[in-house]
């Protein structure tokens, strides 16, 4: 009964950045319940021109019912480089995507390579 703009889509570069964007969405239904982690592990100042290579490592449990998570665990692991430009952050990152217990809901999504590249946004 609750709207689809209050579910819950995973996958992006906002989290999980080893799935396409919201491609984690229950057959289009959207997650009722959600638990995230997120680790980027960046070098500073180590490089010239404001180059800053970083690993990424995001984790995740989603459920379909409220107050529930389900069996699944998504991960994403991968690397990464960030520019700080006069203009604005460039990012591109390359990562990915493993589905642990996979349940009968997750069996459905790619388990494959996905890169981003994006400009001026940050996390």
């Amino acid at each position: 009964a609750l709207p689809i703009d209050y579910r819950i889509l995973y996958g992006g570069d906002a989290n999980l950045r080893g799935f396409g964007r919201q491609l984690l969405n229950n057959h289009d239904d959207g997650y009722l319940t959600a638990a995230y982690s997120g680790l980027e592990l960046r070098l500073i100042k180590e490089l010239p021109w404001g180059l800053q290579p970083f690993l990424l490592l995001d984790f995740a449990q989603l459920g379909t019912k409220r107050y529930t998570l389900d069996k699944s665990l998504f991960t994403s692991s991968g690397v990464g480089i960030r520019w700080a430009s006069p203009f604005g952050t460039l990012r591109g990152s390359a990562a990915r995507g493993e589905i642990y217990d996979e349940d009968t809901v997750a069996d459905t999504y790619p388990q494959e390579w996905v890169y981003f590249v994006s400009f001026g946004r940050e996390f």
